[in-house]
């Protein structure tokens, strides 16, 4: 019998298609993302705060590209975090005229959520008399 011959383009076009059907099995793919928008209670309008995001372990997390020192970051209002697959906990402040708010999320691998979190002001400190000094 005679041995089947195919040409070199057959071949590279079936390991193309191998590659791609294969897909990633590295990198961003294994991440999730979780888009954490921060609101004010009663406005519903963006407010800038600080996050203190602790991965499954308690370890902080410090995402790329945002203001971070030590355990903490800050955002204006919105965010877009890629993470690894687990569950994360979060505490979120905005100064002493707010309440510190807790939460939790879990990131799925390659799944795309959004949270948002309202920040409920206790405390008018401009209304009641008071400046910074």
């Amino acid at each position: 019998m005679q041995a089947s011959r195919r040409s070199p383009v057959v071949i590279l076009a079936l390991c193309i298609a191998m590659c791609v059907l294969a897909g990633p099995s590295h990198g961003l793919a294994a991440d999730g993302e979780i888009e954490i928008r921060a609101v004010d209670h009663d406005t519903g309008q963006p407010v800038a705060v600080r996050m203190h995001l602790k991965d499954q372990s308690g370890k902080p997390v410090q995402p790329p590209k945002v203001p971070f020192w030590k355990d903490h970051f800050v955002f204006d209002g919105r965010i877009t975090l890629s993470l690894p697959p687990g569950n994360y906990t979060f505490e979120m402040e905005r100064g002493p005229e707010y309440r510190l708010r807790t939460g939790y999320f879990t990131i799925q691998r390659g799944a795309a959520d959004t949270k948002q979190v309202e920040m409920q002001r206790f405390a008018d400190m401009k209304q009641e008399g008071w400046w910074s000094g």
